[in-house]
């Protein structure tokens, strides 16, 4: 005999919410079957297709992508990097304004 179990119970084996559980589910073409309108009826999910999905799903957590240099101080620029108020004010000893 065949297991159905409900959004929630797919979401604990995910460990995510409910809503991102059935849209995980709809993305790998598992379909509900519904048992109808009323208390504890509603959309269930075959338990066999579930794991086969989970089983066949490779779970890789994304990898952060590596954030842009901040921009060196003043001082540790390069001198042909720099404008060309900041490279006179370098060599007058002065402030760039």
């Amino acid at each position: 005999m065949k297991k159905y179990v409900t959004v929630r119970y797919v979401a604990e084996i995910l460990s995510c919410t409910p809503s991102a559980a059935r849209k995980w589910l709809k993305r790998n073409n598992v379909h509900p079957l519904s048992l109808g309108v009323g208390r504890g009826l509603g959309l269930r999910w075959n338990l066999a297709e579930v794991e086969a999905v989970i089983a066949g799903a490779i779970l890789v957590p994304k990898e952060k992508e590596e954030k842009k240099p901040r921009r060196l101080p003043l001082s540790q620029r390069p001198l042909e990097g720099r404008s060309l108020a900041e490279q006179l004010a370098l060599i007058n000893g002065g402030t760039v304004q």
